[in-house]
């Protein structure tokens, strides 16, 4: 058996374990870099907050008009969750002589109303390459540009570190809302004058461009996308980008059901100039999440050079983004949103989002899902590579990676899931001094006692059913 593909199976091994725990022992784990995977590429969120009261029928602008607020759940976003990459949507109603969102924000009508517009599309003039003034709407690509992507990149940058743009175009065909005939899908040219004009006007206004051009959400749940309209549109829109020398990145297919990611991707790339551009094979893991399909979308990926990433899932848990990280290799991930309006300490599980956020007392936090997913998201950095890791007990699996030498946590960290409390032997980690962080079922997050690393190998107690980060300390 090939040695990468013994790794494989041995990981896959160790994730079955974790559904069927093997008898209690303490493990071995062991950190072996000769093996080299996937490179990651960034922690994704999207960017929304809590501005959509339903049940009020309501804006609510109370997350980002508190200063104090927003600033706390700008920094917690950076600093506890992680997050380094952020999608941005571009939704098709943008094209319309009417700016609802505007009249959203400022209370002239309510969620019900403006929802119903979201896809509203109506053709600014008959002709792709002359955009009519007043044809398109970017009062929603502001507002997240504004109170999300220049505060998340400005922190970022203090650190050292960059953010990853990801422009999304949303295309959705739902039932009731107002829809009508003119079809992007159809129309490739006036997909790329939807999508230039919108880059257009943030490059002018906020001095801002895209690094990744997600072409189209969830094609299954539109009208007249697959795999051939996304390749046209790509392509499309990229051709008229590089008059301005402005050349995102395409990610494709962003299919709903991972089943379909394969073969949209292959209609996709079969349009002449999409393959070149195109630089990751994009799913959600909304169904067809079995294991043999996320060794396809591996090998598939692997045989044209281009990325996984997984860039969506509401119900996201640890356990999925380590089968995605080992299965399919994905090198970016997301769950989905920013924050939800609940006290960090509640018990009420909010899917969705990183973060809990209280306006009444100005407390933001980790969600019951951010939680764990931010041990990897805070201490597994842009540029890290995922290196050979083997538990001999699946109650305790570790993954380990690389972080460039440059950044935030240089050199090896290891994340550990445990499914029972333990005493874990870790060998082959560099010798130096880590820090251990961890959270648990009703922990957010805490510390335990540094280590020590020598030649041999270090024992760690581990909480039961935690993850648990061990990461590079600077030096004294």
């Amino acid at each position: 058996m090939p040695k990468l593909v013994h790794h494989i199976f041995i990981s896959l091994i160790c994730c079955l374990l974790l559904i069927n725990p093997a008898r209690a022992q303490d493990a071995t784990l062991t950190i072996d870099p000769s093996f080299r995977f996937q490179t990651m590429t960034g922690w994704e969120v999207l960017a929304r907050g809590w501005e959509y009261d339903k049940a009020a029928d309501r804006f609510d602008g109370s997350w980002y008009r508190d200063a104090d607020l927003h600033d706390r759940i700008m920094d917690a976003l950076v600093e506890e969750a992680g997050i380094n990459r952020v999608r941005v949507e571009i939704r098709s109603g943008m094209e319309n002589p009417v700016d609802y969102w505007a009249a959203f924000e400022r209370g002239e009508i309510g969620y019900d109303e403006v929802k119903s517009r979201f896809y509203h599309k109506i053709n600014d003039n008959a002709d792709p390459f002359d955009a009519r003034p007043g044809g398109f709407q970017f009062s929603f690509l502001d507002f997240q540009i504004e109170n999300i992507v220049k505060p998340l990149q400005e922190r970022l940058n203090a650190r050292g570190e960059t953010l990853y743009i990801n422009l999304c175009v949303v295309d959705f065909r739902w039932g009731g809302e107002k829809q009508s005939d003119f079809s992007l899908a159809r129309n490739p040219e006036e997909y790329a004058e939807l999508v230039s004009q919108a880059i257009y006007h943030m490059q002018d206004r906020h001095g801002l461009v895209p690094d990744g051009l997600e072409v189209v959400l969830e094609p299954e749940n539109t009208n007249g996308w697959r795999g051939i309209q996304i390749g046209r549109a790509g392509v499309a829109a990229t051709d008229r980008l590089q008059s301005r020398n402005i050349t995102p990145e395409l990610l494709l297919p962003s299919v709903k059901n991972a089943q379909n990611a394969v073969r949209f991707f292959q209609s996709a790339i079969s349009v002449p100039g999409v393959w070149q551009r195109t630089r990751a094979l994009t799913y959600h893991r909304y169904a067809g999440r079995r294991a043999k399909i996320l060794g396809e979308i591996r090998n598939v990926a692997r045989g044209r050079s281009v990325r996984v990433e997984m860039l969506e899932y509401t119900n996201g848990r640890v356990d999925d983004l380590i089968q995605d990280l080992i299965v399919a290799q994905a090198s970016a991930w997301q769950l989905y949103s920013i924050i939800a309006r609940h006290p960090p300490a509640s018990q009420e599980t909010a899917k969705s989002v990183m973060l809990y956020g209280s306006p009444e007392d100005g407390q933001v936090g980790l969600s019951h899902q951010g939680r764990e997913l931010a041990q990897y998201f805070r201490y597994v950095r842009r540029g890290a590579q995922r290196i050979g890791s083997v538990s001999d007990n699946g109650d305790f699996l570790g993954l380990a990676f690389e972080n460039p030498a440059e950044g935030l946590f240089p050199g090896t960290v290891l994340i550990l899931r445990s499914k029972r409390a333990g005493s874990v032997a870790i060998q082959g980690l560099p010798a130096g001094r880590y820090g251990v962080s961890y959270s648990g079922r009703d922990v957010i997050s805490a510390e335990l006692p540094s280590l020590d690393v020598g030649a041999d190998k270090v024992l760690l107690d581990v909480p039961e059913e935690a993850v648990v980060s061990i990461f590079p300390l600077p030096a004294e």
